[in-house]
């Protein structure tokens, strides 16, 4: 029999609530709020309580890197 994992898991990753994002994420809860509000984080609705997945969180951090090397690319070059 298969034992069962304490770890809420997807093929994303680790299912968070978006205090546990704002932590992943080094960020304050109403930043968090802000991105999912916006659409740059990837975040669903379970009735009132929104979750996010570790997935998620890497790909926004992931997007955050590249845009911001384009900015001091362009920066060193001028």
């Amino acid at each position: 029999m298969e034992e069962k994992s304490e770890a809420r898991t997807s093929p994303e990753g680790e299912i968070f609530t978006l205090a546990q994002a704002a932590e992943y994420l080094n960020a304050s809860l109403s930043t968090v709020l802000r991105l999912v509000n916006s659409g740059e984080l990837r975040a669903f609705g379970i009735r009132k309580a929104w979750r996010t997945s570790s997935g998620a969180c890497d790909e926004f951090v992931k997007r955050q890197f590249a845009d911001q090397a384009v900015v001091c690319k362009s920066v060193d070059e001028g």
